[in-house]
């Protein structure tokens, strides 16, 4: 149950991410908003999950993992409701500035709570961490793409501020009930190791008194309650305690020497935290500009513009569904869907580079299905292949997850901080079709580089 609450407040951080896109860039535009300040205010929430994922990768622990998630609740939340704030707001520059403000706040608040969520797959599922990663980023990816369909249903239903105030409001409601979960469920992990403990001692006692050649006198006192105790908390200071695992785990250098400089200079590590890099780009390419392009160029209003982007949401569930029957081969379809992609991504406009297109509101929502189905393979299957290669690299294990969820997470802020910024700019620059063509080039240019994974 613990996980799938879990699961749900994920779902809802990377929805409000996205919520804005189909109302927020129309009614920025309209306040005086230029569109690539617009891309700058909607970059401002993974610049702030960046940095916080820097810090998070260095002190997260088993023992702060809880109250580092509710922070980020609460911040979410805030966040949210400072977007709603703005709507009172008559000045431009003030209104650009709480608009920042707030999305930067939310960006922490969405990393405070993702990065210790990721963490502890591969501690509490050891042997399962591909199913419920994929679970996990199913739930992240179908936020993303369900933020915009919900956004325009609430926008019509309530206006500009009843989005931000609804989930804010849902988001600020579980975090209090899930803190007592998951304490709750510390305490009863705590119990469990403790009486697995005193059973452990009471069978070495139990051996120890059928050999004559021990002092009885000293066992007595070791095996004393208040021996037992005090042995109990000796090693309890020399070790880290698992509560998710009930084991015990050694703190090791390792992981303190292998920094985030180190695991990037190795080519595979690092091609894939550009895939993670790439993907969370693409999904967040579209939040400034996307909205305003089908207002303009297919007179679709801002109400409207969330169900038109269902198709998007549709096919990456389908992708999701069909990912939790692969096992093996991530390489491969991670190489092949990046491919796709880019393929997809040139006929976003469709823009005539190449061939003779004219405007059809039927290619694009055929691009959107494409590039949805193909995001879902390589949104999903980079966290688990990218533990994985971060794992070959120490035998603790613990450290390792921690590792690689702030390295995951960290290329996600990139992603979604270059997105939407790269997106204002190279729309205001080109125009909307050719500026998505040049992003289908560079992700055609990517799945080449991706190429030696697959050969050695």
């Amino acid at each position: 149950m613990i996980f799938y609450l879990l699961l749900l407040c994920n779902m809802l951080m990377c929805l409000s991410i996205s919520v804005i896109t189909p109302f927020f860039p129309p009614f920025a535009l309209d306040f005086g908003v230029g569109q690539e300040t617009i891309g700058y205010i909607i970059s401002a929430n993974p610049l702030g999950a960046f940095f916080a994922t820097l810090i998070l990768g260095k002190i997260m622990n088993e023992r702060n993992r809880v109250n580092f998630m509710i922070i980020g609740l609460l911040m979410q939340a805030t966040g949210m409701f400072g977007f709603a704030s703005t709507y009172v707001i008559s000045k431009v520059w003030l209104f650009i500035s709480v608009s920042t403000l707030s999305r930067i706040l939310s960006g922490m608040g969405a990393a405070f709570f993702t990065t210790p969520f990721y963490a502890i797959i591969p501690i509490m599922y050891p042997t399962q961490i591909e199913r419920y990663a994929a679970l996990a980023e199913m739930g992240a990816g179908f936020g993303f793409f369900i933020g915009p369909i919900f956004g325009s249903l609430l926008y019509s239903l309530g206006g500009y501020t009843f989005p931000f105030i609804f989930f804010g409001g849902l988001v600020f409601i579980i975090a209090p009930l899930l803190f007592i979960l998951l304490k709750r469920k510390e305490v009863r992990d705590s119990r469990s190791f403790l009486i697995e403990k005193m059973k452990e001692e009471d069978d070495m006692r139990y051996a120890s008194q059928r050999s004559p050649k021990k002092n009885l006198l000293k066992m007595s006192i070791e095996n004393s309650w208040p021996g037992m105790v005090a042995r109990f908390r000796k090693e309890s200071e020399q070790v880290n305690l698992n509560t998710s695992k009930g084991l015990l785990v050694r703190y090791s250098t390792e992981l303190l020497q292998l920094g985030y400089l180190k695991l990037l200079s190795h080519y595979k590590i690092f091609i894939n935290y550009i895939m993670v890099i790439a993907v969370n780009f693409v999904i967040m390419y579209f939040a400034p500009t996307f909205a305003a392009f089908l207002e303009q160029q297919y007179n679709i209003g801002s109400n409207e513009v969330g169900f038109y982007m269902s198709l998007y949401a549709f096919t990456y569930l389908i992708g999701c569904i069909m990912i939790l029957k692969i096992k093996n081969y991530k390489q491969l379809y991670i190489f092949i869907f990046t491919f796709v992609l880019g393929i997809g991504f040139y006929f976003q406009g469709p823009t005539d580079m190449l061939f003779p297109l004219e405007p059809n509101i039927y290619i694009v929502l055929g691009a959107q299905a494409v590039a949805g189905f193909a995001i879902s393979f390589l949104f999903i299957l980079t966290l688990p292949y990218l533990n994985e290669l971060v794992t070959s690299h120490s035998r603790n294990e613990q450290e390792c997850a921690n590792m690689a969820s702030a390295l995951y997470n960290n290329g996600m802020s990139v992603g979604e901080l270059l997105g939407p910024l790269i997106s204002g700019i190279l729309t205001q620059q080109f125009g909307f079709p050719d500026a998505s063509a040049y992003v289908g080039f560079a992700l055609l240019g990517l799945s080449i580089l991706y190429l030696p994974i697959l050969l050695y």
